[in-house]
């Protein structure tokens, strides 16, 4: 079991008017003083702290790049919840939260949060006795990550990722002020343009549907929402009356619309809050603004500079690949490596490979567990052969297999993983027992975990190797691509390599990954 030893523990008092007042403080070993932000970068080992993202602008702005080796604490008690963001503004793995369960954690608490928003004038007695009981904390996470196979993953890939990022992130993202000025003027056309055609089509109020609106609807529609979430249902299931798809179309919309709105004129350069694990399958998000969200018609409002250029690195049918390698189905592995899956689909059934967006989302339906039955009668219903549908699906049989092996791991053990850690937990009925048996959902849940989520460790690893090309800037990653900038003299198939190599590499070479340049923004698209 690797041994924590925490070098240091880094607090601070924000200066939020940023007036350079901003004060700095190290706990190793046994001492505590107040430091100048030069001790931050000089020393050596890991920096233990939380709440990183908030103080490391400042701490860019002033060196022009940040101390190496941050740990914030605060990834790591997300990951060891494993839970969803709730919707209350306090988060179990807030550090308010973790270090309640300490035994001197509240009152500690009481008196270190005021000095630290500076509702109270600082004493350092306070700061040094936060400081010993966020060691304390941090030890015990560390002991909880080893425990539950968490801390490899943590420290070899998660907090790289984390520098790596926040770095690239407080960095910034240059922008065409051309584009943005003309997509603020269009974009709330384009909304209530939308929003006009959606309510008329589905006899909808003129007004952004709640969850609940959409929930009610699907009903009607004929959806079951014991079986599928919403969620489920829009991005996989094709509405005869075209009505998920809208949804989707509009929501895209109404975000872009958000975020362009919050972007001022003045702006030169957005620097985003990143959240290296903002899932429970460990996707990379990116907030404030939301840059994952806007739609590809609005995305060219994100510019190179310096003379460089951007490039659009993607993983091609990369979720087909993952679940290929992982089952070791070798008519799905031959799918995958041959041809792609999705064109062939739309071939065999239709007959027309103009289809492949309908049987992406067909195909990606049937492998995360869509009633058979339900499928192919949605082929029949956008006049497809049947038939050959089902013997289609019907060469998958050790791919079948190993979703029951997933769903008899999750049952029996309580948990499930990806190719390397971030376990997902059932929820158990009461604190002493499981329900007997898994609903639908939960089935679906535990195979897209393992599928999801290594594709995640999959795209961060990727990420680690594109951060070493020289010349290479992360400027946005998305779900399984990501946007960098360069010289125009940068061989892009570097790239490419360098996501083939490590998805290659990860899933111990029994497929030839896939990845390609694409187009970041297209006029017109979402």
């Amino acid at each position: 079991m690797p041994v924590l030893i925490v070098c240091s523990i880094l607090l601070y008092q924000k200066d939020f008017a940023e007036t350079g007042k901003d004060r700095f403080f190290l706990f190793s070993k046994k001492e505590f003083k107040e430091v100048g932000i030069d001790s931050l970068y000089d020393l050596g080992g890991d920096l233990v702290t939380y709440d990183f993202w908030l103080i490391a602008p400042t701490l860019f702005n002033l060196k022009g790049r940040l101390p190496k080796n941050i740990i914030d604490i605060t990834v790591l008690h997300r990951i060891l919840i494993g839970e969803k963001k709730n919707n209350s503004d306090i988060q179990k793995w807030d550090i308010s939260q973790t270090i309640k369960v300490l035994p001197e954690g509240d009152a500690c608490l009481e008196k270190y949060l005021p000095m630290y928003y500076r509702r109270q004038e600082l004493e350092v007695d306070v700061y040094h006795l936060f400081a010993s009981v966020l060691r304390k904390s941090a030890k015990k996470a560390y002991k909880s990550a080893a425990k539950k196979g968490e801390l490899k993953r943590f420290l070899s890939v998660e907090t790289p990722l984390f520098n790596l990022l926040n770095e690239a992130a407080c960095n910034g993202i240059a922008l065409n002020h051309e584009a943005l000025t003309t997509h603020k003027r269009s974009v709330e056309v384009d909304y209530y343009r939308f929003l006009k055609k959606y309510a008329e089509k589905h006899n909808a109020l003129y007004c952004s549907p709640t969850s609940e609106d959409v929930d009610q609807k699907l009903c009607d529609l004929g959806y079951d929402l014991n079986e599928y979430s919403q969620d489920y249902i829009l991005n996989y299931l094709p509405s005869s009356c075209g009505y998920c798809e809208d949804v989707i179309e509009l929501k895209r919309i109404e975000r872009s619309l958000h975020i362009l709105n919050n972007v001022p004129l003045r702006t030169r350069r957005l620097i985003p809050i990143v959240e290296t694990h903002a899932s429970v399958t460990s996707r990379i998000y990116y907030k404030l603004p939301t840059l994952q969200n806007l739609a590809k018609k609005y995305r060219n409002i994100l510019s190179a500079e310096n003379n460089k250029i951007l490039s659009y690195v993607d993983y091609d049918q990369f979720e087909i690949g993952v679940m290929a390698a992982l089952s070791g189905d070798e008519n799905l592995l031959s799918l995958y490596n041959k041809s792609d899956p999705y064109q062939e689909l739309a071939i065999a059934v239709f007959g027309d490979s103009k289809k492949r967006k309908l049987c992406k989302k067909l195909f990606l339906s049937y492998t995360y567990g869509m009633n058979r039955n339900k499928l192919l009668r949605v082929f029949h219903e956008a006049e497809g052969d049947k038939r050959k549908a089902k013997e289609f699906f019907n060469q998958f049989k050790a791919f079948e297999n190993w979703k029951i092996e997933i769903c008899l791991e999750f049952l029996e053990r309580g948990k499930v993983s990806t190719v390397e850690g971030n376990y997902l937990r059932r929820t158990r009925k009461n604190k002493k027992q499981f329900v007997k048996n898994l609903s639908r959902k939960e089935s679906r849940t535990a195979v897209s975990h393992v599928v999801q989520g290594t594709g995640s460790y999959i795209f961060k690893c990727a990420l680690l190797e594109i951060g070493k090309l020289k010349d290479v800037n992360i400027l946005v990653p998305m779900h399984d691509a990501v946007l960098v900038q360069h010289p125009t003299s940068f061989d892009t198939e570097r790239l490419i390599a360098g996501f083939q190599e490590t998805m290659d590499r990860v899933l111990e070479f029994k497929i030839s990954s896939k990845a390609s340049i694409e187009p970041f923004f297209a006029y017109g698209k979402d």
